[in-house]
């Protein structure tokens, strides 16, 4: 859960986590001290353990291409007995033409786009999906500590 990163206005590393829970074992591990930089996946508020689950399949991230949601997009079958969900970050970083296309074929196939989710509307969903898909096609740090911030 954690990240070494040189931020712009610093002339040295310094340690990013990615939940309260992973800055928290970051100090109690190895005494180093963090910046907690929020990716909606800090689920410490949250009633994860005990939210009503809904039959839902959340595509959940960075809606890039190479993350591989339009593949599940196209792929996802009709008759399967969750309904997907596609979720995340569709303003900064991404290639505007690349949103278009997955939000059209999300129309065409009849699954809901929510697109960019405050904080409270993350929590939510990520507490109430029975399934929850991050970075489909290749293996990534990511995938694992958005599970990891859930525990």
């Amino acid at each position: 859960g954690n990240q070494i990163q040189v931020p712009m206005s610093r002339a040295m590393p310094c340690f990013i986590t990615l939940s309260e829970w992973h800055k928290r074992d970051t100090h109690a591990r190895f005494g180093c001290n963090s910046r907690f930089i929020e990716y909606g996946i800090e689920m410490g508020k949250s009633d994860v353990r005990t939210a009503k689950r809904e039959r839902v399949a959340l595509a959940f991230g960075l809606k890039i291409p190479h993350k591989g949601d339009l593949e599940l997009v196209q792929a996802w079958p009709k008759d399967h007995p969750l309904k997907l969900i596609v979720c995340g970050e569709d303003r900064f970083g991404c290639l505007p033409e690349y949103v278009a296309k997955l939000k059209e074929t999300c129309k065409l196939k009849g699954i809901e786009y929510l697109g960019s989710l405050d904080k409270k509307q993350k929590d939510a969903w990520l507490s109430k999906s029975t399934l929850i898909i991050t970075n489909f096609q290749k293996p990534e740090a990511w995938s694992l500590l958005s599970v990891q911030g859930q525990a």
